[in-house]
């Protein structure tokens, strides 16, 4: 490479490092502002930005006065003793500096399910949640806390199978030490690393699997592994959460690559290829737009394209908060990214998308980035980070690919990496020590669900009664306060619910519009329209209700219950069944949904179902009479007598009048319940 052109390098990297110094300078003096990807220096008052300038400065004076080169090198065998210590070094600091705050994500909650045995109910994360389970149950007993306990194991052994992983693989990719540490601590630095101190929510080992698919799949691409091994971290990534199909078009481009079948894809001619990718994303668009039109769950799932009634404060998919929010997103993801972008255009592009390890990692790239892109935050993508961490893992190991990938010849990689390196421990400092601080990870948690109100009032509650538990009572009862004047959605649906108990409707439907008017995802005040409808027989219009409030809040069994009733109004028999066992299976104590069934079966005579379900209710010691009764005139029906009279003798003692019973003797000769 040129002088001329290494110097411009040079100069441009020491100008992305700069820049990302003084983005993160600013940042620190608007912790309000939607700028939580970089303003964790903010939290610490003014000796916060001191500190992030003077570390800022003291990296990059190092460099320079160390120049180092790329000749830097070691001994092999050096190696895997540094990389031993350097996980033994993480698996300590994960301990020593795991979360003591877990406002952030779904931490407390994930808590309370692991402590009280309660069901996640979301199939699209089954997994992660079973094996956090697995967890719990080992170590249940071992700690008054055992709930904390587990959940922090659980991200403790994600962290150190993600950090072996990457000392592994670097150690294949790479002959010198240098090069090597480089890739190990560059991928320990990415925003995804704060998952593994002790953080509580789902995600540390699904993150851990995708960057053991990155890692194998980098391989795979150099010739270095067989393909077939990528089969299994794609496998578990599925299993363990539903986001685990983005590394599917990755894992079919490595495993069709040197294929027959890949060779005559790669034969066509360009025309051809393109009209053939063209007719694959036409399909894609037009699958999407049917489920996006015909789900209102879909719907609520994606970020919305345009601003309307179900918006929750007109975030849509190109609105300046959520613009800013995936810029926050990449840069905590990859502190380094101005120096990767730079990196990246001093190299020739097209001779990079010409190898298949940079095609391999883009297309993982780009398959995670779109994902995170458009599904929705449901807490705000400021307390949702968590969800799309996953992207970090290829976006880092990517950057440093670049950097230290040996056919590239960029000049001074060594001290590029090295402040990228620098930049990545500097951001993830701060987050750690606000984790570790209590009044730290309040302020934090209470700044990111200012920008998203209305998706944290649950959020808030939690807040409250932590507030309660550790005896500040005083401050819990501001933020009640505060949460009344924030939150009027709630007394407006608590208002639609007593006008309705007390048979005002007309002026319970206005307060339940309020409600959902303001919140769009309040899903109790959608159900309580819904049933407003029901009951004037608008069905149609109860359907559409029922149907919203089973999108905001799909693992509430009442709601599933109602859209089977609105389903049902409307004759489609089929899909009310289907939301009644649904709804039975989710809250078991619920007898409502079984019974509707039990008129489902007897309506289109399916005798088994029939007869099982009513000896499952019978069985029951809360079994409505008029269940009782009817599976006593069912077994006295098909000559079952004994069944019967045991049955009949039942609603007796409920209260059935003898003279009902006197008239079924009559009707079924043999039955002979009142003359034994």
């Amino acid at each position: 490479m040129p002088t001329g052109r290494n110097d411009k390098t040079s100069s441009l990297i020491h100008t992305a490092y700069a820049l990302t110094i003084a983005a993160f300078y600013a940042a620190s003096f608007f912790p309000e502002a939607r700028l939580w990807g970089i303003n964790w220096f903010g939290f610490f008052g003014w000796p916060g930005p001191v500190i992030l300038l003077v570390l800022g400065l003291l990296l990059f004076y190092l460099v320079s006065l160390v120049r180092l080169s790329a000749e830097s090198s070691q001994k092999r065998n050096s190696y895997p003793l540094t990389a031993v210590a350097v996980v033994l070094f993480f698996a300590v600091c994960f301990h020593l500096f795991r979360g003591r705050t877990h406002f952030l994500g779904d931490g407390y909650q994930i808590l309370d399910w692991l402590a009280y045995g309660w069901s996640h109910n979301k199939p699209w994360a089954a997994g992660v949640h079973e094996v956090q389970y697995w967890i719990y149950l080992a170590v249940k007993g071992l700690s008054e806390h055992s709930a904390l306990l587990a959940a922090q194991l659980y991200s403790y052994i994600s962290g150190l199978i993600f950090i072996a992983a990457s000392a592994i693989v670097a150690g294949r990719l790479f002959e010198r030490t240098f090069d090597r540490m480089i890739l190990l601590l560059g991928l320990c630095s990415g925003g995804h690393m704060l998952l593994y101190f002790g953080y509580v929510e789902n995600y540390p080992l699904f993150v851990s699997v995708v960057g053991v698919f990155s890692l194998m799949g980098l391989l795979v691409a150099r010739g270095r592994l067989s393909r077939a091994w990528l089969l299994i971290p794609l496998a578990v990534a599925v299993a363990l959460h539903i986001f685990g199909v983005v590394l599917i078009p990755a894992a079919l481009y490595l495993t069709l690559r040197e294929t027959s079948i890949g060779r005559k894809i790669a034969a066509l001619l360009p025309a051809v290829r393109w009209s053939g990718a063209a007719v694959v994303v036409a399909v894609a668009i037009a699958a999407f737009v049917y489920v996006y039109t015909n789900s209102f769950f879909f719907r609520f799932t994606i970020v919305p394209f345009v601003d309307g009634p179900l918006v929750v404060e007109s975030y849509t998919m190109f609105s300046t908060a959520h613009l800013l929010d995936f810029g926050n997103l990449l840069w905590q993801h990859a502190p380094p990214l101005l120096l990767f972008i730079v990196a990246w255009f001093t190299l020739p592009a097209r001779a990079l998308l010409a190898r298949p390890d940079y095609r391999f990692l883009i297309l993982l790239l780009a398959a995670s980035l779109a994902m995170a892109f458009v599904f929705q935050p449901g807490l705000g993508m400021p307390r949702d980070w968590d969800l799309f961490s996953f992207p970090a893992v290829p976006l880092t190991l990517l950057g440093f690919y670049i950097i230290l990938d040996n056919r590239n010849r960029l000049a001074g990689y060594a001290a590029i990496s090295t402040l990228a390196l620098g930049l990545g421990f500097l951001l993830l400092a701060p987050r750690v020590a606000v984790q570790i601080i209590p009044e730290k990870g309040i302020a934090a948690f209470e700044r990111m669900a200012s920008l998203d109100e209305i998706r944290n009032r649950k959020g808030r509650s939690i807040l409250i009664d932590y507030l309660e538990k550790r005896g500040d009572t005083v401050r819990a009862e501001q933020l009640s306060e505060r949460c009344a004047v924030w939150y009027p959605q709630e007394h407006w649906y608590e208002e639609g619910r007593i006008l309705t108990e007390r048979g005002d409707r007309e002026a319970a439907v206005e307060r339940l519009r309020d409600a959902v008017n303001f919140d769009p995802t309040h899903g109790f005040a959608w159900a309580g329209l819904g049933l407003y409808h029901y009951n004037r027989g608008q069905y149609d219009s109860a359907l559409t209700c029922w149907q919203i409030a089973t999108a905001v809040t799909p693992f509430n069994s009442d709601h599933v219950r109602q859209l089977g009733m609105g389903y049902a109004a409307v004759g489609d028999t089929a899909r009310a069944e289907s939301c009644w066992l649904k709804a039975a299976a989710m809250d078991s104590s619920d007898v409502t949904p079984l019974i509707y069934l039990v008129g489902v079966y007897r309506t289109q005579q399916r005798e088994e179902e029939y007869s099982r379900l009513l000896e499952e209710l019978v069985a029951r010691p809360d079994v409505p009479l008029g269940i009782l009764i009817e599976y006593a005139d069912h077994r006295a029906f098909v000559g079952e007598f004994e069944a019967a009279r045991e049955g009949f003798r039942r609603a007796l003692s409920h209260g059935i009048d003898t003279a009902f019973v006197r008239e079924r003797e009559r009707q079924y000769p043999g039955l002979e319940v009142l003359d034994q």
